[in-house]
């Protein structure tokens, strides 16, 4: 038996009658997957996908950026960017085409560790935490405002799931509902406010919450969080590999600040230009 275990259709290769398929584009292959599959949800499903025929390559990279970003997010290990009109090959001529290329975040020379405050978290929408607050909202502090804390963007990836219990366990009576209309007190003045998308579902008080140690493959300019940085790939991680919820040996006032923010972004572009420059 399957178990808990979902089964996902990835590839057609073989009609019914026995016809083989492989030389059809990969676009028909996935109309005729489509067409015969009937999907069990969570038993078996389609492989989640998204195609781009923007004729733009600007818009082709930033909508694969995005759906790379997503991707990661969600705890997976990355993509496989598949040409709609390429047939299908396996072992080394399928790598000789460059038809199927895999995308990984690469944390090689990922950001020294950042320690953020979790201001909300989100309800999981997939399968592995459904219903779980596995998603957090982060921010660093205010220099000018102490007493104030600036969001940066989201980490959902890094911690075990005992990890995340443990974190509950010592929270689990100190949610707040999140009001887009009346944002925390607590959170610094932004005037564009937080797309639908990142609006978490729950907030915590400082006091209440705890620092994560994040770590990423870089920080972008951005005007989507008050902090005007966010980080991209963000995955929790403890510098000394101990659980990132720092409830115990690191106190939650002492959180990065938003000048340490900037300070951090510039450093770590300065060493990738220092070893662009050195190659």
């Amino acid at each position: 038996g399957l178990g808990d275990a979902a089964r996902t259709a990835l590839n057609a290769h073989r009609r019914g009658d026995g016809g083989c398929m492989t030389e059809l584009p990969l676009s028909a292959r996935r109309a005729l997957l489509k067409a015969i599959v009937t999907r069990v949800p969570k038993r078996f499903e389609l492989v989640r996908s998204e195609e781009v025929h923007s004729t733009s390559k600007d818009e082709r990279k930033t909508r694969l950026l995005e759906y790379f970003d997503k991707c990661v997010a969600a705890g997976d290990e990355g993509l496989v960017v598949k040409d709609l009109n390429s047939t299908y090959f396996v072992g080394e001529r399928s790598r000789e085409q460059k038809k199927w290329i895999k995308m990984k975040p690469d944390y090689s020379d990922e950001v020294e560790s950042l320690d953020l405050l979790i201001l909300g978290a989100y309800y999981s929408e997939g399968t592995r935490r459904a219903g779980q607050l596995s998603h957090f909202l982060i921010g660093v502090r205010s220099d000018d405002s102490p007493e104030l804390w600036l969001h940066i963007g989201k980490v959902g990836s890094g911690f075990t799931d005992a990890e995340l219990a443990k974190f509950h366990e010592r929270v689990a009576d100190k949610w707040l509902e999140y009001d887009h209309a009346r944002p925390p007190a607590w959170w610094y003045p932004f005037a564009a406010g937080l797309r639908r998308d990142d609006r978490p579902h729950k907030v915590l008080r400082p006091e209440h919450s705890c620092l994560v140690s994040v770590t990423c493959f870089e920080l972008c300019k951005t005007d989507q969080f008050a902090a005007g940085w966010t980080p991209r790939f963000p995955r929790a991680r403890h510098p000394e590999r101990l659980s990132p919820f720092r409830f115990d040996d690191k106190p939650w006032h002492e959180s990065l600040t938003a000048r340490g923010l900037t300070q951090a972004a510039l450093k770590h572009r300065q060493r990738g230009r220092a070893a662009a420059a050195g190659g």
